[in-house]
């Protein structure tokens, strides 16, 4: 059995669009250059959960990547709120807060992955990928 190759953009009619959603600047600056050397289209960036999701709203991303601690809003409500007004937007965490009861909240809050923020980059721009491709093969309700 041979490994799989790692997944990477293909041609299509336009990039994945992603919304980033982390309290620290730093981070969101990171992540905006990480997934746009990657090949995605980064259409905004909130510091808070109600933000994100407002954002969200009328950004329409095909991805959103959110942290868990957030004020407002945590990236749990976040996702449950997204996922239940927008079916067609993944969402992905990506928190350093990894415990299991994390990860089963975000699942059960609808998030398509759930990531450690210690993972290799790859790891991100690889989810993101699959994400977008999950929300784009099915449509809108």
């Amino acid at each position: 059995m041979h490994a799989q190759p790692a997944p990477t953009l293909a041609p299509t009619s336009r990039p994945l669009r992603v919304l980033l959603i982390d309290d620290s600047p730093a981070m969101r600056t990171a992540l905006r250059g990480l997934l746009q050397d990657a090949g995605f289209l980064v259409v905004g960036d909130a510091a808070d959960g109600a933000d994100g999701v407002a954002m969200a709203g009328r950004l329409q991303p095909d991805v959103v990547v959110t942290d868990l601690r957030l004020p407002t809003l945590d990236g749990v409500g976040v996702t449950r709120q997204l996922t239940g007004a927008f079916p067609h937007i993944q969402v992905v965490v990506f928190s350093v807060n990894d415990t299991h009861q994390s990860e089963q909240a975000a699942r059960a809050a609808g998030a398509y992955a759930f990531l450690p923020k210690g993972c290799p980059p790859q790891d991100l721009c690889d989810t993101v990928l699959q994400a977008g491709q999950n929300g784009v093969a099915r449509p809108p309700r």
